[in-house]
């Protein structure tokens, strides 16, 4: 009567085996094992997709801004313009497939993966995407004041990451507040506020004041680098304490030995 039972039981699993090209079993079981190379892949699609939105939305703008009212020295920078951004537009979206790389050739368990790996990677993204932009934007800006004339202008922005970047500040601002250090948390909040963008060199070619803002622009670079920076180390520190508590919990202990 058992092997009956058992017969019956097994068919599902006979007929299983029996199936032509069926691997799907052996796909969802080292699906855990996969995921980072799917993220991966998914990190290129991303990618791609990014540039060729980047090249429509250059080109068209260009197109655009030749086309329409302006000197001729207005038209001649927007030209020049619409070069460097399409120039651009490959680095910018190689930072998004280098970040797909790095998580794919990720050593971490699942944990550090998900809480460690891919939080600093989309902070990095979001921040030196932001810093390259800005980098071009600056550019363009010396391009307006030699020609004395205002230019095309583009910018393309990472908003569905832009939450991960502003994550690390967010976690400060908790902890300060709970720890009563509000003036710290003020401090970081009021850096990674700063923001030293001039539009100053818009059609003030030649000028004291154009230059300045010209210049200052590739400060904003600077500044924008900084706030990554700082991120990333509040991130890293207080992970690093959520990690040393929990492999605490696990094992908890009290070192007696330096009360005798």
């Amino acid at each position: 009567m058992i092997n009956y039972v058992n017969q019956v039981l097994d068919f599902p699993d006979k007929v299983n085996g029996m199936l032509p090209r069926n691997n799907w079993n052996e796909v969802i079981n080292s699906s855990e094992d996969s995921a980072k190379a799917w993220l991966g892949f998914v990190y290129k699609v991303l990618a791609f997709a990014v540039l060729i939105s980047m090249l429509y939305g250059v080109v068209m703008g260009g197109i655009d801004a030749l086309s329409g009212e302006g000197s001729a020295m207005s038209k001649v920078g927007s030209a020049v313009a619409t070069l460097i951004y399409i120039y651009a537009a490959f680095p910018l979206a190689q930072i998004i497939r280098n970040a797909g790389d790095e998580l794919t050739a990720s050593k971490s368990d699942t944990v550090g993966f998900v809480f460690k790996d891919l939080v600093i990677t989309n902070i990095k993204v979001v921040g030196y995407f932001a810093a390259m932009s800005a980098f071009f934007t600056a550019v363009v800006g010396v391009v307006s004041y030699v020609v004395n004339a205002d230019v095309f202008t583009y910018s393309h922005s990472l908003n569905l990451a832009a939450g991960v970047a502003d994550l690390p500040m967010t976690v400060l601002g908790t902890f300060a507040g709970m720890a009563g250090l509000d003036s710290i948390a003020e401090l970081f909040t009021g850096l990674y506020g700063m923001e030293i963008m001039s539009d100053a060199y818009a059609g003030a070619g030649w000028t004291i004041e154009g230059l300045v803002g010209a210049g200052m622009a590739f400060v904003g670079v600077i500044i924008m680098l900084i706030q990554l920076y700082v991120s990333l180390a509040v991130y890293r520190f207080f992970y690093g304490l959520a990690d040393k508590f929990v492999s605490w919990v696990k094992a908890p202990f009290i070192p007696l030995s330096g009360l005798k």
